[in-house]
């Protein structure tokens, strides 16, 4: 008996919440509604920012590559095997490397030295991002000057030598990698992604004008394939060139013997006695000695030249850049409707913690 008297009470008691609650709400969406105009004014600052973005942004053109990488085994593409090859272990974590190094100073000092014609203009690859992203005025002209970091004003590159480089050089080319890659601050105009299944890996470039994303992306996938390739073969290169090295060695002494049994044949027509055709016998033994070494030598330079070349990756272009590109405009409805809704947040949060202090010191 006391068990449901207990019951009822809950129950009257959830239902007594639940109609505070609605008339809460219903309260609070009247005293919003009525103060509408409230709401207007915390959207006014918003247009404002959006309106200045809108002002300060630019039409961008966004393109990608894709491509594979065949490490020249049987059956074709196999991109797994050889990162694995690589680093070892985990596919997933080279593909990562792969990634890395595409970002790396390695490869975006080769790309920003790299010289091209853009816009009838034949400079460093630096140079015309400087130019045409506005470096100059949107970054390096505001830029505060700190103790042991040089002014970038103005700043533009005329040497190639990277190793050679000066302070303010090397500062100049640490930025331009940041407004390649990104930062906390700021979104690169260059990215690098890959997919786990197919082993496609893209690259994706959107700058200011159509000609430089087109001339930046193709530039960062040549100098990414030439340096990939240098290291893979690396060390198949230093033994092809020790083993040729060897058997040219050979060749040459061998050539040297040869004319030198020769030479006394000819000297030699009127000698009788034994003793005296010993330097033909060592000749003959010499030479045939020295045959012997140099087709071992030829066979394994056959051998070092097949591993060089079956060993050379082929990096597959799958889907090139190529004009025209679809420009992406900044949207203008896009930047209103997030103004609006960032305005009708800010006033709908004001009008509600104004009636909880209203309501509190009442």
């Amino acid at each position: 008996m006391e068990s449901t008297k207990y019951s009822m009470q809950s129950e009257e008691q959830e239902g007594m919440t639940l109609r505070e609650l609605i008339l809460t709400i219903k309260e609070y969406t009247a005293e919003i509604t009525k103060q509408w105009w409230v709401i207007g004014l915390f959207c006014l600052p918003f247009f404002a920012w959006k309106g200045y973005v809108y002002k300060t942004s630019h039409t961008i053109y966004p393109a990608k590559i894709t491509f594979m990488i065949d490490d020249g085994n049987v059956g074709g593409l196999n991109i797994g095997g050889l990162l694995s090859s690589l680093g070892g272990g985990d596919v997933d974590k080279n593909y990562d490397k792969i990634v890395a190094l595409s970002k790396s100073m390695r490869i975006v000092q080769d790309v920003i030295l790299t010289k091209t014609t853009i816009n009838g203009t034949y400079d460093f690859l630096g140079n015309h991002i400087i130019r045409v992203e506005n470096i100059n005025e949107e970054y390096w002209a505001n830029l505060k000057v700190k103790p042991g970091i040089p002014s970038l004003k103005g700043f533009l590159f005329t040497r190639d030598s990277f190793d050679n480089f000066t302070r303010t050089e090397y500062s100049a080319m640490k930025f331009m990698q940041s407004i390649l890659n990104g930062d906390e601050k700021v979104k690169g105009i260059f990215s690098a992604g890959y997919d786990e299944d197919t082993g496609i890996i893209t690259y994706k470039v959107a700058c200011r004008t159509e000609e430089l994303s087109i001339a930046l992306l193709n530039t960062f996938y040549e100098k990414l394939s030439s340096f990939y390739i240098e290291k893979k073969i690396g060390k198949n290169i230093a033994t092809f060139n020790l083993v040729k090295q060897k058997a040219d060695s050979i060749r040459k002494v061998l050539n040297l013997i040869e004319r030198n049994q020769a030479s006394f044949e000819d000297a030699s027509h009127s000698v009788l006695l034994n003793v005296d055709k010993v330097p033909a016998q060592r000749f003959s033994r010499d030479k045939q000695l020295l045959t012997l070494m140099y087709a071992e030598s030829a066979k394994n330079l056959e051998l070092a030249d097949f591993a060089l070349k079956s060993s050379t990756p082929y990096i597959q272009l799958i889907d090139k850049a190529l004009p025209p590109l679809v420009p992406l405009p900044v949207s203008r409805l896009r930047l209103l409707l997030t103004a609006i809704l960032f305005g009708f947040i800010s006033g709908v949060v004001f009008i509600i913690c104004k009636k909880l202090i209203v309501e509190s010191t009442s």
